[in-house]
């Protein structure tokens, strides 16, 4: 049908060995016109105490934030395409919510955030 389940899944291996973060959701697509889908996703992010303490700091496992997108996807050809979507991302937890806000990492140190992008890509 139209909805699929999503996870993604990231370790570190390299400076924050045993670092874990992962999403899991609901995505959604259908075709809107000739060429034209429409995308939808909703996902919870997940990350181990070993990832939070080291980008956040707080050492705690948590889940982290939830993920809005919207977007429309426009084929080209057979395989270019481009997406403009609007992601909108908010912290969850009341404790990563107040680390965030002093953590090094985070740029903005705020617990939501509203990006627009464009992808192009290529499926072959």
């Amino acid at each position: 049908g139209c909805f699929a389940f999503s996870t993604t899944h990231y370790f570190d291996i390299v400076d924050n060995s045993g670092g874990y973060v992962g999403e899991f959701g609901l995505e959604f697509e259908k075709e809107a016109a000739e060429n034209v889908l429409v995308n939808a996703a909703a996902r919870l992010m997940v990350a181990n105490a070993k990832f939070n303490d080291y980008y956040i700091p707080l050492h705690k496992a948590a889940v982290d934030a939830a993920i809005f997108e919207v977007g429309l996807t426009y084929n080209l050809t057979s395989a270019i395409y481009i997406r403009p979507q609007v992601e909108w991302t908010t912290l969850l937890d009341s404790e990563i919510k107040s680390a965030v806000a002093e953590s090094p990492w985070v740029f903005s140190g705020k617990a939501s955030l509203f990006n627009f992008g464009v992808a192009i890509g290529i499926e072959y």
